[in-house]
């Protein structure tokens, strides 16, 4: 199996956009709608491709935005409350015009029926808040319930970090995380190592591991992920996340850390958000 290599970025998405989409008229938009500390304008919210996604689908959200305070927004597109399955973190925007994309995957068949759009400003009040309410389904793709089974009882043993923590590094530098791990049945996961801060970041978000037989996945693999930040990124929190390839969440854990990027002039400390949640199907 080759080896596939992405990364994300925190604050910038770009996706190729379908043929098909579903148009959210404005007169559907519900909820409290701005809460204060901003004059943030969402329209134009169109939803990737069509109604009904197989499983393995990803659901693309495009909105346009529009906002002159504050300075800075952390923009988040959620599923209903119970999702099991992924969806993308809060992408940060400056003020003025953008138009931005979101991301939700299912953990298997099920329906969306609602998304709440959210806004936080740099010390993640929360300054809008708007429920939309869709008609959407992910159904069921032949032969995939056995997909969603590989990798079961996988473990992570063991995390490092290079530099160790805490650490100051540079901006841009870095920072690299070891994870070791074993998988029963040798299956190709995904292995993710994520900072739990919204921040200008960029990290190695997965890579599909070379398939392996059995009696080697027994034996211990490691695997090296990396994180990068801008000047002022305060990270204190990395979730290291195993997964197949079906999005299943295999194994999963939380370590604080103490790693601040950039000249200590230029530290910022930043509240705990994940830059996404998950929840999987036991």
């Amino acid at each position: 199996m080759s080896t596939h290599v992405s990364s994300f970025r925190a604050t910038v998405i770009a996706v190729g956009l379908l043929a098909l989409s579903v148009f959210i008229p404005e007169a559907r938009l519900l909820g409290q709608g701005p809460v204060g500390g901003t004059d943030l304008k969402i329209s134009n919210i169109r939803l990737d491709p069509g109604s009904v996604l197989s499983e393995t689908q990803t659901l693309y959200i495009g909105y346009d935005l529009s906002f002159s305070y504050p300075e800075r927004l952390f923009l988040c597109v959620q599923p209903q409350a119970g999702w099991e399955g992924s969806f993308m973190g809060c992408p940060g925007r400056s003020a003025g015009k953008d138009e931005i994309y979101a991301t939700i995957n299912s953990a298997g068949p099920q329906k969306l029926d609602s998304l709440r759009f959210v806004a936080m400003d740099e010390n993640h009040r929360v300054v809008y808040e708007r429920a939309v309410p869709v008609d959407m389904e992910f159904t069921e793709q032949a032969g995939y319930a056995k997909i969603r089974e590989q990798g079961i009882g996988a473990k992570i043993l063991s995390v490092e970090f290079l530099p160790a923590t805490p650490a100051r590094l540079d901006a841009k530098q870095k920072l690299n995380v070891s994870i070791k791990y074993e998988v029963p049945d040798g299956a190709a996961l995904r292995v993710w190592a994520l900072p739990m801060n919204s921040c200008d970041c960029i990290y190695e978000s997965s890579i599909e591991e070379p398939r392996q037989s059995a009696a080697a996945a027994k034996a211990q693999k490691t695997v090296v992920r990396w994180i990068e930040a801008a000047a002022g990124a305060h990270i204190r929190k990395v979730k290291v996340k195993l997964a197949n390839q079906a999005g299943v969440i295999l194994a999963e854990e939380y370590i604080d850390v103490d790693f601040r990027f950039g000249p200590e002039s230029d530290a910022q400390s930043m509240s705990q958000f994940p830059p996404s949640e998950t929840k999987t199907r036991p």
